[in-house]
């Protein structure tokens, strides 16, 4: 019995040793804080709390809140300590802690783990991050054993303090809040952007957790799988579906949560009628200028509004019709219009008004063909028979009586004036021997009567001077028309 009880006094004061202070010089020199704060430094005083990784969650985290940490790039240094002299120096090989800081919008920064603390030491002060990216003020810290659920034996660690050295300039904190305390244990949530949606409409699931250990990772089960945190996805089928994501931490605690029933429905799209434009139209005829009489066509056409659509005619001399194209002729020359009247089959109408110029019938001119020239050819013509003019001397030759040659007229009248002149002196000649031997005939008949052959002579000399002078005329006559 007192052996037992010697036993149970030994366990007691083994497991609350740990937690028994040290003397005071050495709680002095092993719980003081080596960091100093100024405006870009920020130093956080952990409340004086042993953590045990194998006696239970509440023992494996210390809290402090109502911190003003700004949004920033900071440098982070944990300090650790352990009385190893107090233990009687065992030997524990995870001494160490990290931090999980809670910012304004709930979102997580955690930190890595410290060095051990080594066995010849009961301090340890180590760099866990560089250049920690902070985006929203940080108003509470907590400090979390590092081996809890880890290590299977009993380590021990008491952070001391944290430092926050800020990497660049410096930044005014906002407005101090009391954020709400982030449980141990990680607790999932789940978002759907729409309930209602209909087939083919593209929704969005999300899934979002807090408490635990970073990082975590995602599982998706129902319609569709999927690791990833948040997902786009289509229903094509109507119906009912219900999704659920599995979140693990760090540390393989899992939690689930299910998402809200998203209700999908067809498609129903109510038939839009197209706006209905206004009633317009135009008219058009075949040519802008024309003649008398001239067939025209005329056309009208109507568009917007409601179909069908009416025409009604009408212009310049008593133009009328009620077709959307028609044929149809001025009389009268001058500008002519004509006018047309749309309407549709609500009743709506509009005019329009198109014209033509109408002039005289011009005549056309006569057309001047030049005569055509052809080269002269030689055309032979036959002699004509022209009977001897009676009552006119021998000598006489009328033109009329020379046939055609085809010489050219100069010539022509060369050649007719020499022979003109021979056929004169032939006949002269011819006459008067005629006459001389008449004459001598009558002498030698006669021979007593020489006054009558005296004045024969003289008649015969008269005639032929008078034949003479009539050469000599037609002669003067032949060279005046040369």
């Amino acid at each position: 019995m007192k052996n037992t009880l010697f036993t149970f006094i030994i366990t007691i004061l083994t497991i609350i040793g740990p937690m028994v202070p040290a003397s005071s010089a050495e709680a002095a020199s092993g719980t003081s804080c080596p960091f100093v704060a100024s405006a870009d430094n920020y130093v956080v005083k952990f409340p004086s709390k042993t953590l045990f990784s194998n006696q239970g969650v509440e023992n494996a985290y210390v809290d402090i809140k109502n911190l003003n940490i700004p949004a920033g790039t900071y440098e982070i240094t944990l300090h650790a300590y352990d009385n190893h002299s107090a233990h009687g120096g065992q030997g524990q090989t995870d001494e160490r802690y990290f931090i999980v800081a809670v910012q304004d919008t709930n979102t997580r920064f955690r930190s890595s783990a410290s060095a051990d603390i080594p066995e010849n030491k009961n301090t340890s002060t180590t760099v866990v991050s560089r250049g920690a990216v902070i985006q929203n003020t940080v108003r509470w810290i907590r400090a979390q054993h590092a081996g809890y659920t880890v290590s299977g034996n009993w380590q021990s660690v008491i952070p001391v303090c944290a430092q926050f050295k800020k990497v660049g300039g410096t930044t005014t904190p906002p407005a101090t809040t009391t954020p709400p305390i982030t449980p141990i244990n990680p607790v999932a949530s789940c978002t759907v952007s729409k309930t209602n949606p209909v087939v083919g409409e593209v929704i969005t699931y999300a899934a979002s957790s807090t408490g635990g250990r970073l990082p975590y990772t995602y599982q998706w089960t129902g319609p569709f799988t999927s690791s990833a945190q948040s997902l786009v996805h289509t229903f094509t089928v109507p119906g009912v579906y219900n999704a659920t994501v599995i979140v693990r931490d760090a540390d393989n605690k899992i939690t689930t949560a299910q998402c809200p029933a998203v209700t999908v429905t067809n498609i129903n799209i109510p038939p839009v009628n197209p706006p209905v434009s206004a009633l317009d139209g135009s008219c058009s005829i075949s040519a802008t200028s024309a003649q008398i009489n001239q067939d025209l066509v005329f056309t009208a056409s109507g568009f917007g509004g409601s179909a069908p659509y009416t025409y009604q005619w009408s212009g310049s001399d008593g133009l009328m019709s009620s077709a959307q194209t028609f044929t149809g002729r001025f009389s009268i020359p001058g500008f002519k219009n004509a006018n047309v009247i749309i309407r549709d089959n609500n009743g709506n109408a509009v005019s329009r008004t198109c014209s033509v110029t109408v002039g005289q019938v011009t005549s056309i001119p006569p057309t001047y063909n030049p005569p055509v020239y052809y080269p002269p050819t030689y055309q032979p013509q036959p002699p004509v028979y022209q009977p001897p003019v009676t009552g006119t001397p021998v000598s006489g030759v009328f033109l009329n009586q020379v046939p055609a040659t085809g010489i050219e007229f100069g010539f022509k009248m060369t050649l007719f004036t020499i022979a003109m002149l021979i056929w004169s002196v032939f006949a002269a000649y011819l006459f008067v021997t005629k006459r001389y031997k008449t004459l001598f005939a009558d002498v030698s008949l006669v021979g007593n009567d020489s006054v009558n052959a005296s004045n024969s002579l003289s008649k015969a000399n008269a005639t032929l001077s008078d034949k003479i002078n009539s050469f000599k005329l037609n002669n003067q006559i032949l060279k005046g028309m040369r």
